[in-house]
């Protein structure tokens, strides 16, 4: 068994880990591409949507990529879809029993497919699925180690490896030029809206509740509507004035008032709805038109 290494960051939560190899993977895509990142696709399988961590277009077509930053040496598990991932760590080996992330990025470019075929309405490449592991380590600490699985699932690559598959000459698909359709398409789709709260805090979930949202400035109720929301800044006063908010609207135009609820709600990304004082929040940053990668 190899002596144990430190860990990047022993204080990292999943989610933290999750964000920083999408972060890192995102920033390794190829310049003659572009892509979206953490796209909320509809969804055919029951569900409303389904989140694709990253969906790139470029030259050799569309790519669905599912991002893992996970940690530990790599096993098949008793069936296809279970991998096994056990970390050495100075109290023992920990195994941890995982789904197969190939099978879920499958899932995902079956939605994404549904969705563009819709909105097209006609031709456009096959969609390619990857899984792009962000950290390799062959001790299985600060990363993974693939050696074991990766013959049973090619589809399942590490970070170094990803420009190569996507920039592959046999991939190039010949006289397609109507890659901007599909971008103008996947501009449509929202990513997660992001909650900053005054404690430092932030939450990711969904603020679709606020149809028929309306803010009264002076004599004035003005309607607002959600989908040209940019940013929402949530504006203190002394210790007896009311809260207002200012929204920031992708136009630029800014609209200030009260609301006259002081209570929002969010759906979190498990599905469970959370109600939160107006008060506690310092800004909102809302999903729309977010996810292009420059």
């Amino acid at each position: 068994m190899p002596p144990y290494k430190y860990r990047v960051s022993s204080t990292d939560s999943w989610e933290q880990l999750g964000e920083a190899g999408e972060q890192k993977v995102s920033a390794a895509i190829p310049k003659d591409f572009f892509c979206f990142r953490n796209l909320l696709v509809p969804c055919q399988h029951g569900n409303d949507y389904e989140e694709i961590d990253l969906v790139v277009v470029g030259p050799t077509g569309i790519w669905s990529i599912e991002v893992k930053n996970w940690r530990g040496i790599a096993y098949p598990g008793n069936y296809r879809e279970k991998l096994i991932f056990i970390r050495n760590t100075p109290d023992g080996d920990h195994p941890s029993y995982r789904d197969n992330p190939y099978d879920q990025a499958r899932c995902h470019s079956e939605d994404l497919y549904d969705y563009l075929k819709k909105s097209l309405k006609e031709w456009f490449p096959p969609i390619h699925t990857l899984v792009v592991f962000a950290s390799r380590d062959p001790d299985g600490v600060n990363g993974a180690d693939l050696s074991r699985v990766r013959p049973a699932n090619p589809s399942i690559i590490y970070l170094e490896e990803m420009t190569n598959v996507l920039s592959d000459s046999r991939r190039i698909v010949q006289a397609w030029d109507k890659q901007h359709k599909v971008k103008d398409a996947l501009g449509k789709l929202r990513t997660w809206d992001i909650i900053h709260f005054r404690n430092g805090e932030r939450k990711r979930g969904l603020l679709c509740q606020w149809s028929g949202l309306k803010i009264k400035s002076g004599d004035q109720t003005i309607p607002i509507r959600w989908e040209n929301v940019s940013r929402v800044e949530v504006i203190t006063g002394g210790s007896q004035s009311p809260l207002s908010t200012r929204f920031v609207l992708q136009s630029g135009d800014k609209h200030a008032g009260a609301l006259v609820k002081d209570v929002i709600s969010i759906r979190l990304p498990d599905g469970n709805i959370e109600p939160i004082k107006l008060a506690e929040i310092k800004e909102i940053y809302t999903g729309f038109h977010q996810g292009t990668v420059t």
